[in-house]
């Protein structure tokens, strides 16, 4: 699909040139976070596949653990299924079993000594460490799901993309490595050990912490120090996934981020391009065609900074738009077609967020 040769992309290319070709982000997302499950012990992902085949088929097995439900007061709710391609998935599975342990807990003692599954379980459910990387991957997998929901989105978030990507990627850097790699992505080599924080140091979530708290576990060093091993493996195999998979030095992808709503009225010449005319040359087949367009689009551009001083309605009444304003992550865009035409840099915005919506194509393709 993506090969440099003979490959959908390539044919593309010499079908279409100056076409722009972006990997799907949710699925190198899912990637990330399906190579980095690789360091976390396989026994915390076989324990949710054994919980809910345990109970899937038997109605009495069902009815006897509502009770303990009961017993322990918390919600009657089922046991989620892992899904078997969809990594990503197993987080609300994880959220699911930590509300259920105890009452899970309490099942299997009754039921050790059935069979060989059972014992399997009982052994698993009351082993702190499992424990703790439940509450590890409670806290690390919506990062990723969080990401991966918001770049499915039915509206267009292309110029949130580089942000969103970047932001994540800072924030696994955060929790591993030393407070001076944070100073340029460029510099920070995941593999150079010499940049590690003590393990120690690594902030693991607070349910981790509460975890490797109790009696039982505290007093075993060599454990914690594995639980802790593993887990930063986990965060440094997702960062070099990261990387891997998405280029956080893209100059397109970076000039595309700083046209997003937010940044085109900004004040700060850090979040704003003072021209246009990178993005001219590097999208050339939704630039304008005539130098003097190009000019006037620029002129409007280099103008917005000072609309921000104005009231909200001046704005609305500049674009024929309702701006975002401070829009959650699952919102959709109030942006609406400007009924007078009379902003060439909106009709510029939005063809350029159309020109990189997948839905919109797909919908373009259908009507053909």
């Amino acid at each position: 699909m993506m090969g440099i040769r003979n490959s959908v992309s390539s044919r593309f290319r010499q079908s279409c040139p100056g076409i722009v070709i972006i990997k799907c982000i949710c699925h190198s997302l899912h990637l990330c976070a399906s190579d980095a499950a690789k360091e976390i012990p396989s026994e915390c992902e076989q324990l949710a596949r054994d919980v809910y085949n345990h109970f899937k088929s038997s109605s009495k097995r069902q009815s006897q653990f509502k009770a303990f439900q009961n017993f322990v007061e918390v919600d009657v709710h089922k046991i989620l299924r892992p899904a078997q391609t969809r990594w990503l998935s197993l987080s609300s599975v994880v959220d699911r079993l930590l509300e259920q342990w105890d009452a899970l807990r309490l099942y299997f003692d009754s039921k050790w000594l059935d069979d060989r599954e059972c014992r399997e379980i009982h052994k698993r459910l009351n082993d702190p460490i499992i424990k703790a990387y439940y509450y590890f991957l409670s806290w690390m997998l919506p990062k990723f799901a969080n990401a991966n929901a918001y770049f499915q989105s039915e509206s267009t978030v292309i110029t949130e993309m580089h942000t969103k990507m970047r932001d994540l990627y800072r924030n696994l850097i955060k929790l591993v490595m030393q407070p001076e790699c944070m100073l340029d992505d460029k510099l920070i080599d995941p593999t150079n050990e010499n940049l590690y924080l003590n393990l120690d140091d690594i902030y693991l979530g607070l349910g981790v912490r509460k975890q490797l708290s109790l009696p039982e576990v505290a007093n075993n060093e060599n454990d914690i120090r594995e639980f802790r091993s593993k887990c930063r493996k986990f965060i440094l195999r997702a960062i070099i996934g990261i990387r891997k998979r998405y280029s956080l030095d893209d100059e397109l992808l970076h000039a595309v981020s700083t046209i997003s709503s937010e940044a085109c009225l900004s004040l700060l010449s850090h979040e704003r391009p003072s021209t246009l005319a990178p993005l001219f040359t590097m999208l050339p087949r939704i630039a304008p065609k005539s130098l003097q367009e190009q000019q006037d689009l620029d002129d409007q551009w280099r103008c917005l900074p000072s609309y921000k001083q104005n009231t909200l309605q001046s704005l609305q009444i500049y674009f024929g738009i309702r701006l975002p304003n401070y829009k959650t992550k699952m919102e959709k865009n109030h942006f609406q077609p400007c009924p007078t035409s009379c902003c060439k840099f909106y009709a510029y915005h939005t063809l350029l967020r159309k020109s990189f919506h997948p839905n919109k194509r797909h919908q373009n393709r259908q009507e053909e």
